[in-house]
């Protein structure tokens, strides 16, 4: 939903209103014959499958406090099964001449974890060599040895997060 209403000197105000509920579903699955073929070094990964339900909402607000000097509010809500996240954004753009525009925006967001990475019934098994980085000067070089390694889900595996900020001058000559 969007639209207008109020007026402020700069202009009139601009609100978004938004929900959003989606279902989300993933599947691995291999036939015999390929499955075979992945055995040994190559791994071996096992089939499986997920699915979660996502709730999300948002609110947007234009405000052209004068003129000159506009502000954006942005709000982002998400509820994942196994975690919620809040995100904000708040913008600004002044432009105190008619050639010279200053901006700026404050904000976080977020990445979520895949279905594999979460609440999938997949393993994945293969074999990876792992080197020592961290020797001390001078000793012999480590040749690296090989291990098993496997992936499974974390139910408990969060989202990656972020905080964002923007500046800008734009200047142009009249």
């Amino acid at each position: 939903v969007t639209g207008e209403f109020l007026h402020l000197p700069g202009g009139p105000v601009g609100v978004a209103l938004g929900v959003n509920l989606r279902k989300e579903y993933a599947a691995l699955r291999y036939d015999s014959g390929r499955q075979q073929g992945r055995l040994g070094f190559a791994g071996r990964a096992l089939p499986g499958e997920g699915e979660r339900d996502i709730l999300s909402g948002f609110s947007e607000l234009q405000l052209p406090i004068l003129e000159t000097l506009d502000v954006q509010l942005a709000l982002r809500y998400e509820d994942y099964d196994a975690f919620t996240t809040t995100d904000p954004k708040f913008g600004v753009n002044w432009r105190p001449l008619d050639s010279l525009a200053i901006r700026g925006t404050y904000g976080t967001a977020f990445r979520a974890p895949t279905i594999a990475q979460t609440v999938s019934t997949a393993l994945t098994t293969f074999t990876a060599q792992t080197r020592d980085t961290h020797l001390p000067a001078g000793a012999p070089a480590d040749p690296g040895t090989f291990r098993t390694v496997n992936i499974v889900p974390n139910p408990d595996l969060g989202p990656e997060q972020s905080t964002n900020y923007n500046f800008g001058i734009t200047w142009q000559a009249i």
